[in-house]
Order: structure tokens, then C-alpha cells, then sequence
């Protein structure tokens, strides 16, 4: 599962009290765009948001496999039956394996 890392800083318009706070929501497209989007500015106040980070949170296991996988692909690509070497040469097999480890770390929402 991902979970964004938000921080949001505010200024009020009457008495100029700021504050700058951080908080986490688990990720969604929708929601990360709603909170992003949310807030402002006037005269003399605003609300804004900021993403900061993102954390993976998983089992270690799963963590561990999804960046073998992704380190495999980076290493030994492989070659196509043209002979071509490189990222667009990628072997089915070791995008199976990312695939499966990808699915491993959304099913544990």
C-alpha cells in the first residue's frame, strides 16, 4: 500500500496566526488530487498543501521481491529476436515477475 505524506501551511486572515502541519492519507488518484487542490489565498491568509513523500508500507517480504525484480529489469534487461538490448527489449518473464510483485503490494491494502 502507498501512503502519500501531505503537509499543509495556513495563515489566518484576521489575527495572522500561521501553523504548518504534516499528515498522511493512503493513496488514491481522487484523493491526492482533491488535497492538493484544496485551499488558497486572500488578501492576507492562505491554506496550502504540498506532497512531501511517499511511504510504502508492506509486508518486507513483498518490498523485498518488488525490488529484486525492479533491479533484474535494470541489470539484464535482455535482447528481442533482433538482437536489440535495452529497456524496450525487456524479457516477458522478468515483467511477469514485476507484475506479480506489484500485485503482491496492492493486495495488501
Amino acid at each position: 500500500m502507498l501512503r502519500a505524506v501531505l503537509r499543509k501551511k495556513t495563515r489566518d486572515a484576521h489575527s495572522g496566526y500561521e501553523t504548518d502541519c504534516l499528515y498522511t492519507i493512503d493513496f488514491s488518484e481522487s484523493r491526492i488530487e482533491s488535497e492538493l487542490s484544496r485551499g488558497g489565498c486572500g488578501e492576507s491568509g492562505y491554506e496550502v498543501v504540498e506532497l512531501v513523500g511517499v511511504e510504502l508500507i508492506a509486508k518486507p517480504d513483498a518490498v523485498i521481491e518488488l525490488m529484486d525484480a525492479a533491479k533484474d529489469i535494470r541489470d539484464n534487461p535482455g535482447a528481442d529476436c533482433h538482437g536489440s538490448v535495452g529497456f524496450c527489449a525487456i524479457e516477458l518473464p522478468k515483467l511477469a515477475r514485476l507484475r506479480d510483485a506489484i500485485a503482491v503490494l496492492d493486495s495488501s491494502r
